[in-house]
């Protein structure tokens, strides 16, 4: 976890006690509660697996943080406390990957390229069969699957 905020569990009477704009992540058969903590300010966040937590990833370059849980990806400025990306994916999220111009959003079978300025997407590539890896190489993002002896690229120059 990172100094400029802080993550922790709470109760559901907690987490509904919260006025709606500070609801960031807000799933309606939630299970499971937290806050994220701040500037002395709790944002909610509220998923529905059992036994899988909430990702975070800290892009300093653009000063935010990304929370993926579920089926829901936000990025929250650091500046301002506002939520500057918010994306429902139509599969369950899996992991992040920083990269020169932004981030990659990884779900399932698709990979979803940000651009960090301005938080708007710059490719969406689906897969054919569920991804186990991503790593940065030079200018490509290099995706592995699971079953299909696959190898793809992402070209991350200009995204």
């Amino acid at each position: 976890m990172n100094e400029l905020y802080k993550f922790h569990y709470t109760s559901k009477e907690a987490f509904d006690a919260l006025e709606p704009v500070y609801k960031i992540i807000n799933n309606s058969n939630a299970k499971r509660y937290a806050l994220l903590e701040l500037d002395n300010k709790g944002y909610g966040v509220s998923w529905a697996s059992d036994g899988i937590e909430p990702k975070f990833l800290y892009i300093r370059k653009y000063n935010f943080v990304l929370i993926g849980i579920d089926t829901s990806v936000v990025a929250l400025s650091l500046e301002t406390l506002e939520v500057i990306f918010c994306i429902g994916l139509t599969e369950w999220f899996c992991f992040f990957v920083e990269i020169e111009l932004g981030f990659v959003v990884v779900s399932e079978t698709t990979v979803i390229v940000v651009n960090g300025e301005n938080c708007s997407i710059s490719q969406f590539k689906g897969m054919p069969d569920l991804i186990t890896d991503c790593r940065v190489e030079g200018s490509k993002l290099i995706i592995n699957c699971f079953e299909t002896p696959y190898e793809s690229e992402v070209y991350l120059a200009g995204s």
